[in-house]
């Protein structure tokens, strides 16, 4: 009789700018026995409106959703087709440790984490991931007023001309 895999948990705060030939460590459960394959893709720098950025939508009306909490993605500005397969350098059953090739851009990744018995697992490296927003006026901020963004990976390294806010009109201004 063969043993249920049971798809692997994984956790990844990316609470710092990873770069080219860092090491990476995705926690979790059940790693080290079914992840095989760990792959890494380049997400498209691409401005578009209808794919509005990367970080989740906050909303004030108290209501759960996940996109309050998780950095979205739209699937068509990554592709796994010409991904780079990485050596893992180490796994137990709570983690996974691989390198950022050098030769890789600099930006925010796509990654891949596969195996026998389970659907693939993507998590993103350097996405912005937005803890709150607060507004000169709390909820909201005004013509000429102010707006606060706190978060993980919001403003990388002097790329002030790459943090956009998309407003109403589905036009950007810059922050």
């Amino acid at each position: 009789m063969q043993a249920t895999i049971k798809r692997p948990v994984v956790w990844y705060t990316g609470n710092i700018w990873s770069k080219p030939g860092e090491v990476v460590t995705f926690s979790g459960s059940g790693l080290g026995d079914n992840v095989k394959q760990i792959e890494l893709c380049r997400v498209s720098d691409k401005n578009n409106v209808d794919q509005a950025s990367y970080m989740p939508i906050i909303r004030y009306d108290g209501v759960s959703r996940e996109s309050q909490y998780f950095s979205k993605v739209p699937e068509n500005s990554y592709s796994f087709e010409d991904a780079a397969t990485l050596e893992i350098l180490q796994k137990t059953d709570t983690s996974v440790k691989f390198r950022i090739p050098e030769d890789e851009s600099e930006g925010i990744w796509a990654v891949r984490l596969s195996g026998d018995g389970f659907s693939p697992i993507i998590r993103l490296i350097n996405a912005p991931n937005i803890n709150f927003v607060l507004g000169d006026e709390g909820g909201k901020a005004t013509p000429g007023g102010w707006i606060f963004v706190s978060g993980s990976g919001v403003y990388p390294e002097a790329a002030a001309d790459r943090v956009r806010l998309l407003l109403k009109n589905r036009e950007y201004t810059c922050l």
